[in-house]
Formats: structure tokens, sequence, C-alpha cells
């Protein structure tokens, strides 16, 4: 469960990431540039993703330790994403794979 969470804190960032100003690159998707278009559907989909991911962080740890988890995890993937993106150390492949790797231990642990 937790390994979804940040998942979704992660792409919830990303969306945000995606629609400001300084933030170009070459290789970006259709589905991203009519996001960064549209910055108020973009802002609507991280605020759902966002309250979605803080949601099962309460559900999942209780009120106060699940609303400061929350704010921890959009911390963390936010330098995270401005930290490591503009180099391209973190394509869509592998951050998949480790995805998947972290919901394996989750559930083998």
């Amino acid at each position: 469960m937790l390994s979804t969470i940040f998942f979704l804190f992660f792409f919830g960032f990303f969306l945000w990431y995606n629609s400001s100003k300084k933030a170009r690159w070459k290789t970006k998707s259709n589905f991203l540039t009519a996001l960064e278009k549209d910055e108020k559907l973009s802002k609507a989909y991280v605020a759902i993703i966002f309250l979605i991911a803080t949601a099962l962080c309460i559900f999942q740890l209780g009120w106060m330790s699940g609303i400061m988890a929350a704010i921890c995890a959009i911390m963390a993937m936010g330098s995270l994403i401005v930290l490591v993106f503009p180099f391209n150390y973190i394509r869509l492949p592998q951050l998949i794979g480790l995805y998947v790797v972290c919901l394996i231990l989750e559930f083998t642990i």
C-alpha cells in the first residue's frame, strides 16, 4: 500500500512539475503536452491524485500520522523530481520496474 501511495505522490508531483513554465524538455509525450496547454485541468488532476494518496495515507496510518506522512511524501517527491528529472536519470520503464520491486518487497516482508 505504501508503494502505491508514494507512486501516486510521485506521479502527481510530476504532473505538477510538467505544468511549470520552466520545465521544458524535448521528449514530451502528447498527453503531457495536452496537459501543459490546459493548466487548470492539469492542476485538477494533481489535486485529485494528491487527495487520493492522502486519503490512502490516512487510511493506512491514522489521522495525524497519515497527514504528516503525506506532507513529508509530497516534499520528498518534489525534491526528487526537481533534483533528478533534468538529468533524465529516471525513465518510465525504470520507474515501473522500481515500483514493481518495491511492491513485491512490501507484500513479502
